[in-house]
């Protein structure tokens, strides 16, 4: 069984994992520049244990073009991806680079109820697969990914079940599905790999901050997820409770547990834009994150 450290620290992955796409993925025709009053802001650095965790930069339109990622064990940026837009500015690339190094490379192809990210990868052992963004009628991802099991690229006897399935309350997204499965046939039997999980959400009433970001850079709903924090909301409200199950199986080991997060926010009295978040265990244990935002151009 994970240690209880390590099952919470996977279930702040996972849900940065479902928060990255809860939001729409079309751009509107008027993007916001301002929500309800709130003077247009965007968040520049994401802060962890006081740590600088992401950094965003800007181009002048306001779309992300970089995005840099740290490590927290070397206390360093470990690399960063850079984004390329097409007129309409929608995302048509994004490398991700280390040293100097392009280790990764997406392109998106865009269609009325999907997007489809082909992403080629030079250093690890699948070369090229593609991930399909589904939609519903008001441009919300419903799925990321595929139900059916697919084969290995590299090794037929190894096959895979990865998705992600979300269900809405308006703007604002109450549960999401996450499998992720793998089957490896070897001489012994199979091997079955699981790590799935279920979450659900409430809301508080209050704007969120990060709702113009969103807004003038939809595709990031899909890359925040490899980095970002599962306080962040992509929809109209803040998150205010996470409720998870996870059910989890590697060889002959394996078992189901429950974890739950309260968040309590902070915002700047004059902007209100946010500026720290706690998030509460159910234990007890408190981490504070906090934002730096700049304002828009």
């Amino acid at each position: 069984m994970m240690s209880k450290s390590l099952v919470l620290q996977y279930l702040t992955t996972l849900t940065i994992t479902l928060l990255a796409v809860g939001t729409s993925c079309k751009k509107s025709d008027a993007p916001l520049t301002t929500i309800e009053g709130m003077q247009p802001y965007l968040p520049q650095v994401i802060y962890q244990f006081n740590l600088p965790a992401d950094s965003i930069v800007y181009n002048d339109d306001n779309t992300v073009a970089k995005m840099y990622l740290l490590d927290f064990d070397s206390k360093s940026y470990y690399g960063n991806y850079e984004f390329s837009y097409d007129k309409a500015k929608r995302c048509t690339s994004a490398l991700f680079v280390a040293k100097g190094k392009v280790l990764q490379e997406d392109t998106l192809h865009y269609s009325n109820d999907n997007i489809q990210i082909v992403r080629t990868s030079y250093n690890n052992d699948e070369p090229k697969y593609t991930t399909t963004l589904l939609l519903n009628s008001a441009g919300q991802v419903i799925l990321a990914g595929t139900k059916d099991t697919v084969p290995s690229m590299v090794s037929p006897a190894k096959k895979y079940l990865i998705y992600r399935e979300y269900n809405y309350d308006g703007s604002n997204w109450t549960k999401c599905t996450y499998t992720d499965e793998y089957y490896f046939t070897q001489t012994s039997g199979i091997y079955i790999y699981k790590n799935n999980m279920k979450c659900n959400f409430t809301y508080d009433n209050k704007d969120n901050s990060f709702r113009l970001f969103f807004s003038l850079n939809p595709i990031m709903n899909y890359y925040f997820y490899e980095r970002m924090n599962p306080f962040i909301s992509c929809g109209k409200n803040n998150i205010a409770t996470v409720v998870a199950e996870r059910e989890y199986q590697s060889g002959n080991q394996s078992g189901k547990e429950a974890f739950s997060l309260t968040m309590t926010y902070k915002s700047n009295a004059t902007t209100h834009v946010l500026e720290e978040v706690q998030l509460t265990r159910a234990n007890g244990a408190i981490d504070t994150n906090r934002f730096k935002f700049i304002k828009a151009k």
